[in-house]
């Protein structure tokens, strides 16, 4: 049995688009973080945090209501939009977990379709494929890894860590 969950056009089409186009905007503020996670080489990403810290960082934070009642979450431990840029053939992001916490869940949902799967579990390396409006969700303990995309400019996911009502 699989670890994790995939669901395809897992917001409705308003939701979605309104989210896709907040983070496609020229004026949506990006911060760049250096590693990915430690110990990663060539593996620099922009980041927009919606919450973190149990503090609401983000005017746009409405937009992912629809994502926290579909996935019935209860609580947040952090909220944020990933982008990374086209990679060279030395982009390094290794395993690793989010968080190792005893029933937190990590929830992906790709607004990029492209060549940059996500992997989990290193023993059984399941690959997700980046496709736009898909959702994968995985017990947050499973170690995971994004890949390097090829044919696009840029690959955009948000990435939510939550418990929910299980």
């Amino acid at each position: 049995m699989k670890p994790h969950t995939e669901i395809s056009n897992f917001l409705d089409q308003e939701s979605y688009i309104n989210l896709k186009k907040f983070l496609n905007d020229k004026d949506t503020p990006w911060f760049y973080v250096p590693k990915m996670v430690e110990g990663a080489t060539s593996s620099s990403f922009f980041a927009h945090y919606f919450f973190n810290g149990m503090e609401v960082l983000s005017s746009k934070y409405p937009l992912i209501f629809p994502i926290i009642k579909k996935l019935k979450a209860t609580a947040l431990i952090q909220v944020r939009a990933n982008l990374t840029l086209q990679n060279s053939s030395s982009f390094n992001c290794p395993w690793h977990t989010d968080y190792d916490v005893k029933n937190l869940k990590t929830a992906i949902l790709y607004f990029t379709t492209c060549d940059g799967c996500t992997l989990l579990d290193p023993e059984k390396q399941y690959k997700i494929e980046a496709e736009e409006n898909k959702l994968v969700s995985f017990p947050s303990g499973i170690p995971h890894k994004q890949s390097g995309h090829f044919n696009t400019d840029k690959r955009i996911v948000l990435n939510l860590n939550y418990y929910d009502e299980g």
